[in-house]
């Protein structure tokens, strides 16, 4: 008995969609399973759909959830991709306002299975409001009559056909090996004839079942075409048809009729104003084949995001701006998005060459004043509250805490921490007083709030008396890129390069006083004899204020120890470099006071190196019991204690491992990118 999917897309008629089940549950062909696409419905859809799914057998039903509405053709397509992946035999693409016979399938099979040259199968359809009424039994088409539908029986168990509605079409896996998926650019109307055509030229026959019945839920007024969008799809669509299919004696004139007909229904608009609005989307229509502009509805604007992306120019990136390259990066992989939204980058002083800039969804511009050298607080606090108010973007997101005073609008925020009310002391007047009063401005200011542990939220809520609702939870992702390297090769040619001679432990990050890293270096000092073979590589910028001169505490260690035990570099030169790190690495110490996630810790952890971290509520939230807690941050001595524990047992390291690992393998960036475009959406509708 051969394996059938049948896929249903919805788009705000889950009621039809309900009545479609369960007549479906009632077949008597029993080797089928059920797919649902929702095509981003707005009403309660999905609530009412898988409603109905738990109270029936969940291993014959699959649902999906479309982000936007991409069409009748992409709809299923996500379904043919799932059923082929599953060893479809045959697919059944039904409208999900259609009532089915018990016995429909077994007589659409059994035509299927007579004949290996028919490809495409159709049934007999009726009119819903009059259940004796055809509106489908077979079909004829001609370049210049189009298709009509057939509505006289016959007695025979099938017939051909010319094509197949897309209302109920049955299509062999052979078929689509050959000719593909459906064709996306019609968005609706003609995708069923176009690939009858496809199937047509690959070799295949189509025909009806004729004792196959389905009942449609179409009425007669539905079908005279009236409405101006309908009348802009068939235009335009009939125009790419031909262009796909037509003979050359065939297209050219079309194309020429084409140009009249823009002539005619302009001189018609002119006469009149009752058809004007058909007048005009027909003209569109025209336009829009021309102009190549398909799958998208008519004169829609998409919703525009603008970014302030200053994060981005640094050349040695760290914290917001690694963070705003993944999530935009992981936005961007999200299906179809780019229909529906369009986000601009603004910068400062130059445009970043990043890859993913070069997707369809990002826009990148440059705010500079002709004659005036760039400057950061004329594009912060004059440019981007300009473009706010002439350009008008239905949401502005600012990725790094602060919020200009005069920007108009939805606002999104992402407030990582609250470091600067928390510990003051650490960050020089310039920016302990931007960050106070910005940062503050745009808590309050923002339509929503981002940010990156539940730790952080309690910091927010704390600080700035923001309600919980406006604050969106986010955790950071992990690249799949971080992994354990084993390759000794590799490692050992890395370690080289950062002057290591065996074994180490590592620390890289921004370098500020409350990464306790003068703390961790006496730290270890007080190990250092314990442990000769091992040393200390710290990688970071150091922004530490009042200013500590490392270097200074660096070489008095190593005298007093009397070797090279503490190494000191201010960059990580590559991606590869950091992974061979991570993995190479006995420990990871990261001490710290005050974090609002702390990624380099999870990163180490994937990669197979447990961490040393302060043990407070972050650490916990964030590693669970994947990492050696220090109890005391302040004190070098409760660190070296935990270091000592730590380096002694290599069983204890990788039970660590193992229980970090479990914990982390929740964050990812797909899943953050997925996040916020939901909280894109959720402020849309508002």
């Amino acid at each position: 008995m051969p394996k059938i999917f049948i896929i249903i897309v919805n788009f705000n008629a889950w009621r039809n969609t309900l009545a479609c089940l369960e007549s479906l549950d009632k077949l008597s062909y029993s080797n089928f399973e059920i797919i649902i696409v929702d095509n981003n419905s707005q009403d309660d859809s999905i609530v009412q759909i898988e409603k109905y799914l738990d109270t029936n057998s969940k291993n014959r039903y699959h649902l999906f959830t479309n982000p936007v509405n991409e069409g009748f053709a992409e709809g299923n397509n996500i379904g043919i991709t799932y059923a082929r992946d599953h060893e479809a035999d045959y697919i059944l693409l039904l409208n999900n306002d259609t009532i089915v016979d018990e016995n429909f399938l077994n007589e659409m099979i059994q035509i299927g299975e007579a004949d290996e040259a028919i490809g495409i199968i159709g049934s007999t359809i009726y009119y819903e409001s009059e259940p004796d009424k055809i509106w489908f039994a077979s079909a004829k088409f001609s370049w210049l009559g189009g298709g009509r539908h057939i509505i006289k029986l016959i007695t025979k168990d099938s017939r051909p056909s010319d094509f197949i509605t897309g209302c109920a079409l049955l299509i062999k896996k052979e078929v689509i090996q050959k000719i593909g998926q459906m064709p996306i650019d019609y968005f609706i109307y003609y995708e069923d004839i176009d690939w009858c055509l496809s199937a047509k030229k690959a070799g295949f026959k189509m025909a009806v079942a004729t004792n196959a019945k389905i009942w449609h839920k179409i009425s007669h007024t539905t079908e005279k075409l009236g409405e101006p969008i309908i009348q802009y799809y068939h235009i335009r669509n009939a125009l790419l048809l031909t262009s796909r299919h037509a003979p050359i004696y065939i297209r050219y004139p079309i194309y020429l009729w084409s140009i009249w007909h823009y002539i005619k229904q302009w001189i018609k608009s002119c006469i009149s104003s009752k058809t004007r609005p058909i007048n005009k989307m027909i003209r569109q229509g025209i336009v829009s084949f021309y102009k190549n502009k398909f799958n998208e509805y008519p004169g829609s604007k998409k919703i525009v995001v603008a970014v302030e992306g200053h994060e981005l120019e640094k050349s040695n990136r760290a914290g917001i701006a690694r963070i705003l390259k993944e999530e935009m990066s992981a936005i961007a992989k999200i299906p179809g998005i780019h229909r529906k939204y369009k986000i601009i980058f603004y910068f400062n002083k130059l445009v970043p060459d990043d890859k993913f800039l070069e997707s369809s969804l990002f826009e990148k511009k440059l705010l500079k004043i002709p004659w005036i050298p760039a400057s950061f607080t004329l594009f912060y606090n004059f440019l981007i509250p300009l473009i706010s108010l002439i350009n008008a973007p239905n949401i502005f997101y600012f990725p790094s805490y602060m919020v200009p005073f005069l920007c108009m609008g939805k606002i999104i925020v992402c407030i990582a921490d609250v470091v600067y009310e928390a510990e003051p002391n650490g960050l020089p007047p310039i920016h302990y007083i931007s960050y106070k009063f910005l940062a503050r401005w745009g808590a309050k200011r923002a339509s929503k709030i981002i940010t990156i542990s539940e730790f952080s939220k309690k910091e927010i809520i704390k600080y700035y008396c923001v309600r919980p609702d406006k604050i969106v939870v986010s955790h950071l992702g992990v690249d799949e890129k971080f992994r354990n390297i084993t390759d000794e090769s590799i490692i050992e040619s890395t370690k080289n390069k950062y002057k290591i001679k065996n074994n180490f432990i590592l620390f890289t990050a921004q370098i500020f006083h409350r990464r306790k890293v003068v703390e961790s270096m006496l730290a270890f000092e007080t190990i250092a004899r314990d442990f000769p073979d091992i040393q200390f590589l710290i990688i970071g910028r150091n922004l530490t204020y009042p200013h500590k001169d490392l270097f200074k505490i660096i070489a008095d260690i190593n005298k007093r120890v009397q070797r090279e035990a503490i190494v000191i570099d201010e960059y990580i030169k590559n991606d590869n470099d950091l992974i061979s790190l991570f993995s190479s690495a006995k420990l990871f110490l990261y001490i710290s006071s005050y974090e609002g996630f702390g990624l380099p810790p999870v990163e180490a952890l994937k990669c197979g190196t447990p961490p040393v971290v302060t043990d407070n509520e972050i650490s916990r939230e964030i590693l669970g019991e994947g990492a050696f807690f220090v109890k005391n941050c302040c004190d070098h001595e409760s660190i070296a204690n935990t270091l000592r524990n730590a380096l002694s047992s290599e069983s204890l390291r990788g039970e660590i491992v193992k229980k970090g690992q479990a914990h982390i393998n929740k964050f990812s960036w797909f899943d953050k990118g997925k996040e916020f475009h939901e909280l894109l959406e959720e402020l849309t509708i508002e």
